[in-house]
């Protein structure tokens, strides 16, 4: 029987965001406090929103997703 330690090890890490594809928008929904920090460093105050997550056009997703992969943080 495995210990708690090694338990812990095979959960996998949360992602900071997760990424939903509706085809017509993306949903880009924050799941950490630092995934949080950067909608509100890196996303205009008036961006489209459903629930907490930020709607994104197709077209724009790839250089969002490379902003937020350049700054440390991991999208699923």
């Amino acid at each position: 029987m495995p210990n708690s330690l090694e338990l812990r090890a095979e959960i996998p890490a949360l992602p900071d965001f997760t990424l939903a594809n509706h085809f017509s928008i993306c949903l880009l929904q924050p799941v950490t406090e630092a995934a949080r920090n950067w909608i509100d460093e890196h996303i205009p105050d008036d961006a489209q929103v459903f629930g907490s997550a930020i709607v994104i056009e197709p077209r724009y997703v790839r250089d969002i997703l490379l902003g937020v992969q350049a700054d440390g943080l991991s999208v699923r």
